[in-house]
């Protein structure tokens, strides 16, 4: 998603280093019989257009923003969810459709249709009234966020991706590799307090 909105909007400075960063965080997190990951696409997107919109580009000042809009993949979590029972209801009409005559084939493709126009509209609402509302309270934080572009980990998007790789890490389930990890991080840590 991150390259088609770079793409689109000849943005693909922000766009794939955000969309990276959200798709390394819940790598660990992936869907497993009824276990629902979080919507890693709503927080993108939202913090793509609020960008879009306001104009910032500095990788700091979007990836405060990025930490700040992880709750929101729980939203799109929860959203789903809400449609999975919404559609067991949806199920149990289409069999009573089914036993009173009609082909399996239309009440089926009937069915998958309405499930799909469901669950745009019930996205597109959410992310538009995200978007609506998030908007002006992130122009209230933007000023609150200090300038880091003297601590070079900082002003780039490297701090970003290395807490994204949190995510990879936990999937690969190896104590050596969070104990390597935390010595890196406890490194470029002390780097950055070091040059800053």
């Amino acid at each position: 998603m991150g390259l088609l909105w770079g793409l689109w909007t000849g943005e693909l400075s922000p766009a794939l280093p955000l969309a990276l960063f959200y798709e390394l965080f819940w790598l660990d997190l992936f869907a497993v019989g009824t276990y629902v990951p979080p919507n890693a696409l709503l927080p993108l997107l939202c913090l793509l257009t609020l960008s879009h919109i306001m104009g910032l580009a500095d990788p700091w000042i979007l990836s405060v923003l990025a930490l700040v809009l992880l709750p929101m993949a729980h939203l799109g979590t929860w959203l789903e969810l809400r449609h999975r029972l919404w559609q067991i209801s949806g199920y149990n009409r289409l069999l009573r459709a089914f036993r009173m005559g009609r082909s399996l084939e239309f009440v089926s493709s009937w069915a998958l249709a309405l499930s799909l126009v469901q669950l745009f509209f019930m996205n597109f609402l959410l992310f538009f009234v995200i978007a609506w509302a998030s908007c002006p309270l992130l122009m209230m934080l933007v000023p609150f966020i200090p300038e880091m572009d003297h601590v070079p980990p900082l002003s780039s998007w490297t701090m970003l991706w290395a807490i994204g790789a949190l995510g990879g890490l936990m999937a690969l389930r190896i104590r050596r590799s969070f104990a390597l990890f935390s010595l890196m991080a406890g490194a470029a840590a002390l780097y950055g307090f070091v040059v800053g």
